[in-house]
């Protein structure tokens, strides 16, 4: 009991209480990536917290867009999670009035340039070909009211993605 199920049990718990949080992703394209990631992160036995503390109703981005930005974000980060002895990963989205906040954030080695990470064929991984954050520069670039901000501090390395709503005309 205590070397097989009670490990389950505690696995079955955190996954529940993470896919628990998707409950108030009202944008069902979003969700369905949200869970992918999530299932595949827990799958691999990372410490993950998600934490979508109101209803998500829309946000200001083409939804494919954000759809193909979250999956390279999760991905990444899950990968680099791995290579920690940490290994967690966070997951947060509030939408407020005027825009929406998506962050990502997880254990990390060492990051040394952050810059190089966004450029097209850099890679810290083996056998990758260093093109997603390229794309998501790429798919970010003519959108002047997304804004994502990448840093590392700490054994934590955080990618935080703002969405500034449009203002509705009168």
């Amino acid at each position: 009991f205590e070397k097989e199920i009670l490990p389950s049990g505690r696995h079955l718990a955190i996954e529940d209480a993470a896919i628990g949080q998707l409950a108030n992703m009202k944008i069902l394209e979003i969700k369905s990536v949200l869970y992918a990631k999530i299932l595949k992160a827990t799958c691999l036995e990372l410490q993950i917290v998600v934490d979508i503390p109101k209803e998500v109703v829309t946000l200001n981005i083409l939804i494919p867009d954000l759809v193909r930005i979250l999956g390279i974000l999760l991905d990444n980060a899950i990968e680099a999670a791995l290579e920690t002895e940490e290994q967690k990963l966070y997951i947060g989205i509030i939408e407020e009035k005027e825009q929406g906040y998506i962050k990502v954030s997880n254990s990390s080695k060492p990051v040394e340039n952050i810059s190089l990470l966004f450029e097209q064929g850099y890679t810290s991984k083996q056998k990758h070909i260093g093109v997603g954050l390229y794309e998501v520069e790429k798919l970010l670039k003519d959108k002047e009211e997304v804004f994502l901000n990448t840093e590392y501090k700490e054994g934590e390395f955080v990618q935080l993605l703002q969405i500034i709503k449009k203002e509705e005309n009168n």
